[in-house]
């Protein structure tokens, strides 16, 4: 660009409405020309610097990246830009150095501090955005991965539904869990419809819910059993619609639990709680019938006794036989209940089953063969042994008539088999057992059947064939011992009951113990006895028998009135004594209460209940279970007054 001449005064206007700094040089590098802005940012005027040298007035740029910039650009005579840091106003300079074709040089600059300043704020808010964006992106893989990982991971079943052109709904994704339930690769259930998964009858009910979730956008929840793989489950579905934003297709997440085993728990505690109300509730009549039998009894031994006649006799043994039996069913009661005496000792399980099968050989008939299988060094345990053997019998005479009613009603095979077991997990407490187990090839159970096996009084067997109390004495008697019952009884497959005993560690084999009966009554030395009884018809039959055996009888209608007795001074040989009375005062009580006033006073405590119900007092009192017959209270009085211990 050629400095304007004198006189030219577009050229001058022209040049000086410029905006940015611009001056011109001559070969020597003498200033020609400086426009206003340059001047202004100088801080020079015309006068001042036109015909003077460049570094003749700025002599501290020569040295600087800017003279550089100058001196190479005017040698060069080509048009160079640069941008740097001014050495004299400390702000950032973009200039351009154009070679002019007379010789003359001409410098254009701009300041462009605050366009750097706000490039580099761009710049860094830019570089911010993009870390936090990145920081963003990671959060979400995260994110992504973390739910990705709970899809395919959580043991619920998860699967993700589309609606279909034609109205029906097709799996989009489907988890682990889900997958192994259809027991189906999740790439073969992918984009099928779900009656193509379930079946068209059992797909009614989900399909109904996943229309109802699509039409109204609300989750949808029911309840079903779902047969799966051959497998029958109870399951609660949910199905939620989910959308990511408004322009995206609806889905359907359907969340399924399996509740069959939280279910088979219920029903468990559900059947539990009914079997202890029923126990409580059998155990409470057995012992008030008990009380009944003990009186019905007493009066018709006395009576067969005291009367000579033939029909009477006859009569009163005939009655006597059923109110035996009567006494039988209140002990399998109180076995169910687990209030049963029991008279436990360390058995050998295997001995106990040999005898038993061989009791039985006669009793189940000729068509049936009765196995005993048992494994070397048996482990023993501690039962009472009459009733171990009373239990087996009730599940060999189950499996025989299970067998009668079966596909092979000629007859069959029962094993009667005893091994050991060590439990670790599962449903049983951990420890070592005996388990006897009783097999037959019978018809099996119903499943209905077999959840009220071990109810009393349930029974499948005609009128007048069962009590349905077999099965229940024989939980009641395993329990009460420590141990616990299983069945395994598909229909049409046989049954097969196992009896888990906890092992007892004894230090040298033990004999199988079966309780021998004493025989005959005793010879009884005539003894002053208190008796104690509450209930009226019990008390006089007791009364009956005591002097019939020769005694002496101080009577008393419960506690408080027996303890009277002996503070008022009475002679008493003997405390005989109901154990639940009214008044406060039980037997338990009442002899400990005599054995303070009379130190070393025999007392003999008898109750319809089991001696357990003595709790610790057990141990210090002689104990007779109601019903009882004259013989047996007359052995037991004869213990005790002889100087057997109490």
């Amino acid at each position: 660009m050629i400095p304007p001449e004198p006189g030219v005064g577009l050229s001058a206007a022209v040049l000086d409405a410029i905006p940015d700094p611009f001056y011109t040089l001559d070969p020597e590098l003498r200033v020609t020309y400086a426009n206003p802005p340059a001047l202004r940012v100088w801080g020079l005027t015309s006068e001042q610097v036109v015909g003077r040298g460049l570094w003749e007035l700025f002599p501290q740029v020569v040295e600087t990246p800017l003279g550089e910039h100058l001196r190479q650009a005017i040698r060069s005579r080509r048009v160079t830009e640069f941008e740097l840091l001014s050495p004299r106003s400390h702000r950032w300079q973009w200039g351009r150095v154009s070679p002019l074709p007379d010789g003359h040089t001409a410098v254009f600059w701009r300041d462009t501090t605050e366009r750097r300043r706000i490039e580099e704020a761009l710049r860094a808010s830019n570089q911010l955005l993009e870390q936090e964006t990145e920081a963003r992106a990671r959060q979400l893989a995260a994110t992504q991965a973390r739910m990705q990982a709970f899809f395919d991971n959580t043991l619920d079943w998860l699967s993700l539904f589309r609606r279909d052109a034609q109205g029906g709904f097709r799996y989009v994704d489907l988890n682990a869990a889900c997958a192994a339930a259809y027991d189906r690769p999740r790439a073969d259930v992918i984009g099928r419809r779900l009656e193509e998964i379930l079946g068209a009858e059992q797909a009614v009910l989900p399909l109904h819910h996943l229309d109802e979730a699509a039409r109204s956008g609300k989750p949808q929840r029911y309840q079903v059993r779902r047969t799966l793989a051959g497998r029958t489950h109870a399951i609660d579905v949910v199905f939620v619609p989910v959308q990511e934003d408004a322009e995206a297709e609806r889905l359907i997440l359907s969340t399924a639990r399996d509740l069959t085993e939280r279910t088979n728990l219920e029903e468990q505690l559900r059947q539990a709680l009914k079997m202890e109300a029923v126990g409580q509730l059998t155990g409470g009549v057995a012992h008030d019938f008990n009380n009944l039998l003990t009186a019905v009894i007493s009066s018709l031994e006395l009576i067969h006794r005291r009367s000579s006649e033939e029909k009477v006799q006859v009569l009163s043994r005939t009655a006597l036989r059923a109110a035996m039996r009567g006494a039988e069913l209140t002990g399998q009661l109180l076995a169910f209940s687990r209030r049963q005496t029991l008279r436990p000792s360390v058995v050998d399980v295997g001995a106990l089953l040999t005898e038993t099968a061989q009791l039985l050989a006669r009793t189940v008939g000729e068509t049936v063969e009765l196995v005993v299988e048992t494994v070397p060094d048996l482990w023993r345990t501690k039962v009472d042994a009459a009733q171990f053997q009373t239990a087996v019998m009730n599940l060999v005479v189950n499996a025989r008539d299970a067998m009668a009613e079966g596909p092979d009603s000629a007859g069959g095979r029962v094993v009667l088999a005893a091994e050991n077991f060590r439990s670790e997990d599962g449903d049983l407490p951990a420890g070592e057992y005996v388990v006897v187990r009783v097999s037959d090839a019978g018809s099996g159970m119903t499943p209905e059947t077999l959840a009220r096996a071990f109810e009393p009084f349930f029974t499948t067997k005609a009128i007048g064939k069962g009590s349905g109390l077999g099965l229940s004495m024989v939980h009641g008697f395993v329990t009460q011992s420590g141990g616990a019952v299983r069945i395994h009884s598909p229909p049409g497959a046989g049954t097969t009951i196992r009896l888990f005993l906890p092992r007892e560690v004894v230090s040298a084999p033990t004999e199988a113990a079966i309780p021998i009966p004493l025989g005959g009554t005793g010879e009884a030395t005539p003894a002053r006895i208190l008796y104690v009884e509450d209930d009226g018809d019990v008390r006089a039959a007791g009364i009956e028998v005591l002097r019939a055996l020769g005694h002496t009888v101080l009577v008393a209608c419960d506690g408080r009135q027996a303890l009277a007795v002996l503070r008022g001074g009475a002679e008493v040989d003997m405390l005989l004594s109901d154990v639940v009375m009214p008044g406060g005062l039980n037997g338990a009580d009442l002899a400990a209460a005599a054995r303070q006033l009379r130190p070393g006073l025999p007392v003999l405590l008898t109750s319809g209940y089991a001696a357990g119900a003595l709790g610790e007092a057990s141990e210090a009192y002689a104990f007779i279970a109601k019903p009882f017959d004259p013989a047996t209270l007359a052995r037991a009085l004869h213990a005790l007054l002889g100087g057997a211990p109490p």
